[in-house]
């Protein structure tokens, strides 16, 4: 094995075992100490970091189901599709990439249609008054209702999909306690997002009913529970994190069944806002220094940091961080730092992702080419460093997310299958093997 780590945690995987191939070692051996924090993270290359890890969050899982509120904010939701649903009905995600307008067509023993058109969100609507953000997203529905011709004069029913922290006061009540990522909106705080969602569309004057709010995790776990019924967990892991799942509600000491619902159940989903995990710095062992300065200089600085350590909006500025670093050591691109390079978020998660997938050399020179790097600027050296880094800081973020649905803890805690909504699963190359081995080790 070479120096610190060629082989991260599982030797018997390709994804676990990101190679740098320089054929100067000594400059090798140097960009491994400086990027020691993310391969290694103070034990990364054995189980006693997720471990420690575990440690903290089954703990904190307990004490917020008890009662006794130490991280986790726990939240009901009423929805337990059972596959006989059927009908037309429109939705809107929003979360912390773009949104999303859907319109669903459920028929018993069928699988259901989806049409879907994303919209991005300009930041003069993700930050300032709330009014702005939910007109914003009712010209959007507008816009999708008007290109969808067959939908005619029919009024249909419409669920918010959510993905901020709220309190679930009933199916169709959300009141806002918290913005995460690059969303800040003070005004909603304490207010009901389904009562502004129901103000912006009639201000439209659409045929739409709001008649839910759910958030992304609910959303994912629902959907789960519509193709699999033994479906257990949802599991968030797109510009942040968020984990739900289905518990007896008799083991929630904070519900009285009875009191809350009026009636008799059997189960109630909870939503973790897992993304909070270690807020109270039980996990700072895990945190590098570029991980540290980039939640310093966050829109909400020392909260949501294990989201911060995870989530896709944060993995191509880790990424960033990380090459200017190697460059102000001479390490890469001869030590030339261009303003691009300089720039916050001037690496985006789609980046990283292309850097993975693409198996030439292009996306890589297309990035450093964007930072403005010119092709002779560039080295075959640069390239393999920029892959190496990439790599290690996705299997780092899959191991994380997966230390958060481990094999046992799920066993032990939710159940036996989770559904998962993932970009990174999807599109990082890097994501979606690492966090399937590790949930399954026998070592966890």
């Amino acid at each position: 094995m070479d120096s610190i780590s060629d082989s991260l945690l599982l030797e018997s995987s390709p994804y676990h075992n990101p190679v740098l191939r320089l054929s100067d070692q000594n400059k090798k051996h140097r960009v491994y100490e400086l990027l020691k924090e993310i391969q290694d993270c103070q034990g990364f290359d054995s189980f006693e970091y997720l471990y420690k890890l575990l440690l903290y969050s089954d703990p904190d899982l307990r004490f917020g189901s008890s009662g006794r509120q130490k991280i986790y904010t726990l939240c009901k939701h009423w929805l337990f599709p059972d596959g006989t649903e059927e009908g037309d009905a429109l939705s809107i995600d929003i979360g912390g990439t773009n949104l999303r307008v859907i319109l669903v067509r459920l028929k018993p023993g069928a699988e259901p249609e989806f049409r879907v058109k994303h919209y991005d969100i300009e930041v003069q609507h993700r930050q300032g008054k709330a009014e702005n953000l939910f007109n914003f997203m009712a010209a959007c529905l507008e816009d999708f209702i008007n290109n969808n011709p067959d939908i005619g004069d029919k009024r249909l029913p419409f669920g918010l999909t959510f993905s901020f922290v709220y309190d679930q006061k009933a199916l169709d009540v959300g009141i806002v306690t918290q913005f995460t990522i690059n969303t800040n909106l003070p005004d909603a705080v304490g207010r009901d997002a389904v009562q502004f969602m129901r103000e912006a569309i009639a201000r439209k004057n659409l045929k739409v009913d709001v008649m839910s709010i759910c958030n992304d995790s609910t959303a994912t776990l629902a959907y789960g529970m519509y193709l699999k019924p033994d479906t257990y967990i949802g599991f968030i892991s797109g510009s942040g994190t968020n984990t739900c799942y289905l518990e007896d509600v008799n083991k929630i000491e904070k519900i009285d069944p009875l009191k809350t619902f009026g009636k008799r159940v059997d189960g109630v989903i909870l939503n973790l806002e897992n993304g909070v995990l270690g807020d109270d710095g039980s996990i700072d062992f895990v945190k590098t220094k570029w991980d540290l300065e980039m939640d310093a200089e966050s829109l909400f600085p020392h909260i949501y940091g294990f989201e911060k350590l995870i989530g896709g909006a944060f993995i191509g500025e880790l990424v960033r961080r990380s090459l200017l670093s190697l460059a102000e050591s001479r390490l890469f691109l001869g030590g030339v730092i261009t303003d691009g390079l300089k720039v916050k978020d001037s690496i985006k998660g789609p980046d990283v992702s292309s850097v993975e997938s693409d198996k030439t050399d292009g996306s890589v020179t297309a990035l450093l080419q964007r930072l403005g790097y010119t092709s002779a600027q560039i080295t075959a050296d640069d390239t393999e460093i920029v892959r190496y880094v990439c790599a290690i800081v996705g299997v780092r973020n899959a191991q994380l997310a997966a230390a958060n649905l481990c094999r046992q803890q799920v066993a032990e805690l939710f159940g036996y299958h989770s559904q998962r909504d993932s970009i990174k699963a999807r599109f990082y190359l890097s994501y979606s093997q690492p966090m399937t081995e590790v949930e399954r080790d026998p070592h966890l």
